[in-house]
C-alpha cells in the first residue's frame, strides 16, 4: 500500500470534512501571516552537481542556467540581477508547472572549501563543506554543524518546540542508511566531527516520528501511555546522571562530547512530553512497511527506489504538517540506472565514471550525444523528484487558505557544483515561499569578480556561507555569520526581491 494524499489527510484529521473550520491542531482559524503557522525548511540534497562544460574562452556552456534574453554578464554587475521572464532548460522541465513557486540562484560559490588547509578527494571535499562551510576537522570529518542542524538547534533552544529538532531521510532501493551499506557518508553534522545518521529504513523514520505509536483515546489507553512516558523519563534521568559522572572524569574533548550527549537526553525528555500531546494521528505501521520495498533483484532497483521515495517523502510531508519538526533533509543519491536510462558509452564503467567524462574542460565524452543525453536524463530525474515533493507540500492546506508549500522553503543543494569536482556556481534551486520570506518566480544572477587563483572560471561569486546566513534569518534564527568567517560577509542579497 502506498501512502496516498488521502492517507496523509487522514493522519492530519482533515479527510472527509471541509477544511477551514479548524487548524491542523484543533485551534480556531487564523488570518494570513499569523505567526501560529510556522515556517519550515527542507534541504533536498543530491550528488554530482549539474552538467558543466566550458567554452574556449572559459565561459560556461548553457546546460543549467535558464534562458534569458538580454541577461547581463555576471562580471559586469555589482549587485544581484533578477528577472521573472525566463525559460527553464531541458533538465528543469519537470519544474515548469511550478515556475512561479521556484527561484533559480546562479553564481554562488563554495569559497570555504578553497581555504580549507586539510586536503581530501573532490567529492568528500565538497560533502564536508556543502552544508557546513568551514574547515574540516580531519580529511574525512567536517569541522562544524551543518546549516540544517544549526537552525534546528537554535529553534529548539532554550527549550524544545517540536517533537523532533529535525528529520533526515535517505532514499535508496534497499532501505540502507547513509553511510551504512552504501558508499554515501552523511553531509549532516551536529558539530565538529559529529556526523548524524540519515535513515533509509522507513520503520526507523516512523519510530522517530511516533516513538510511542498511535495515542490512545480511552482512559485505560491514556493511562498506559502515561505509564510508558514515566518509565521512559525515569530511564533518561538515570542515563543523564551516569553521563554527568563520566563527564567529570574525561578529557576536555571527550567531556564536550559526553556533555553533548547528556544535553541530548535532556532534550529527549522534553520531546517525549511534546510527543504525548501531539494531535496528529500516527498512521498504522503496517501502512508504512507495506508501501516500502527492500530490493533483492539486481538490475531491477528502480521500482524499489521509487516506492521507498514515495513513502519517505510522505513521512517528511507528514512530519512538517503535524509540526513534529520544522527542519528536514531529503538525501536523494544517484538513482538506479533504469530510472534515467544509463548504459555504458565510450567504455564508461558506471554513472560516476560518465559524470567525470562529460564534465569540465575538454572531457572525453563532452561531445558525445548519447552520453550528454544520459547526463541530461539524470538531471531531469532529480528535477522530477524535486517537483514531486513540492506537489506533496502543495496538497496540504493551512488554516489561512495557504498551503504547506507556501510556508516551507525547499532548498535543492548538493555536494559539488558539477562532475569535474568544481565548487563554483553551485546549482541552487529554491521551491516554496516560507511564509513570504522569499520572492519566487525569479531567476537571480549574482555578480562575479575576476580572481585568477580560482580555476577554471577564474572568478569569484558570493560565498554559500552568506546564503546560509539568510536561510537561518528567514527561519527566525538571528545571526550575521555561519561557518568560516573569513568568507562570510552576512546575509545574501537578492532573495527577497
Amino acid at each position: 500500500m502506498k501512502i496516498s494524499r488521502r492517507n496523509v489527510l487522514q493522519i492530519l484529521g482533515l479527510a472527509g470534512a471541509a477544511y477551514g473550520a479548524s487548524t491542523l491542531f484543533g485551534a480556531k482559524p487564523v488570518r494570513a501571516g499569523n505567526p501560529t503557522i510556522p515556517k519550515r525548511i527542507v534541504f533536498f540534497y543530491t550528488e554530482h552537481g549539474t552538467l558543466k562544460q566550458f567554452n574556449a574562452d572559459g565561459t560556461l556552456k548553457p546546460f543549467w542556467s535558464p534562458i534569458v534574453n538580454g541577461a547581463p554578464d555576471a562580471l559586469t554587475i555589482q549587485k544581484p540581477w533578477s528577472t521573472t521572464d525566463f525559460t527553464l532548460r531541458d533538465i528543469h522541465q519537470p519544474l515548469v508547472a511550478r515556475q512561479k513557486q521556484i527561484m533559480v540562484l546562479d553564481g554562488i560559490d563554495m569559497l570555504s572549501a578553497n581555504l580549507d588547509p586539510i586536503g581530501t578527494n573532490g567529492h568528500l571535499g565538497g560533502e564536508t563543506h556543502a552544508l557546513v562551510a568551514t574547515n574540516r576537522l580531519t580529511d574525512k570529518l567536517a569541522g562544524g554543524p551543518s546549516i540544517d542542524q544549526y537552525i534546528a538547534q537554535k529553534l529548539n533552544t532554550p527549550a524544545p518546540v517540536t517533537v523532533l529538532p529535525s528529520l533526515e531521510v535517505f532514499i535508496n532501493p534497499w532501505q540502507h542508511d547513509a553511510g551504512s551499506g552504501s558508499a554515501e557518508a552523511s553531509p549532516l553534522y551536529a558539530d565538529a566531527g559529529m556526523p548524524i545518521p540519515i535513515y533509509g529504513d522507513v520503520v526507523k523514520v516512523y519510530d522517530r516520528m511516533f516513538p510511542n505509536g498511535p495515542q490512545g483515546t480511552t482512559d485505560a489507553e491514556k493511562a498506559k501511555q502515561a505509564k510508558l512516558l514515566a518509565q521512559q523519563t525515569s530511564a533518561i534521568e538515570a542515563a543523564y546522571a551516569r553521563f554527568k559522572t563520566v563527564s567529570s572524569k574525561s578529557s576536555a574533548l571527550d567531556r564536550a562530547r559526553v556533555d553533548a550527549h547528556a544535553q541530548a537526553l535532556r532534550d529527549l525528555e522534553s520531546r517525549l512530553a511534546l510527543s504525548s500531546a501531539s494531535s496528529c494521528t500516527p498512521p498504522d505501521k503496517a501502512t508504512i512497511t507495506g508501501g516500502a520495498v527492500v530490493n533483492s533483484v539486481p538490475g531491477q532497483e528502480g521500482a524499489s527506489y521509487e516506492a521507498n521515495a514515495d513513502v519517505l517523502m510522505r513521512l517528511v510531508q507528514t512530519s512538517l504538517a503535524c509540526d513534529l519538526t520544522r527542519v528536514a533533509t531529503l538525501y536523494v543519491p544517484v538513482p538506479p540506472d533504469d530510472l534515467y536510462g544509463y548504459v555504458s558509452v565510450g567504455g564508461t564503467t558506471d554513472m560516476h565514471d560518465m559524470v567525470h567524462k562529460t564534465n569540465g574542460t575538454g572531457p572525453s565524452l563532452g561531445d558525445d550525444p548519447a552520453a550528454i543525453g544520459i547526463m541530461k536524463a539524470y538531471q531531469t530525474y532529480h528535477a522530477k523528484m524535486f517537483a514531486k515533493f513540492l506537489d506533496m507540500l502543495a496538497e496540504i492546506p493551512e488554516a489561512d487558505g495557504t498551503s504547506l508549500l507556501d510556508n516551507t522553503l525547499v532548498v535543492w543543494c548538493g555536494q559539488i557544483a558539477a562532475g569535474d569536482h568544481t565548487l563554483d556556481n553551485i546549482p541552487y534551486v529554491l521551491g516554496g515561499g516560507m511564509g513570504g520570506a522569499v520572492k519566487t518566480g525569479r531567476y537571480v544572477r549574482y555578480p562575479r569578480a575576476k580572481d585568477m587563483s580560482l580555476w577554471p572560471t577564474y572568478s569569484r561569486g558570493p560565498a554559500h556561507n552568506d546564503f546560509f546566513v539568510s536561510l537561518a534569518n528567514m527561519m527566525g534564527v538571528e545571526t550575521n555569520t555561519f561557518g568560516n568567517p573569513a568568507v562570510c560577509t552576512g546575509p545574501l542579497a537578492g532573495l527577497t526581491g
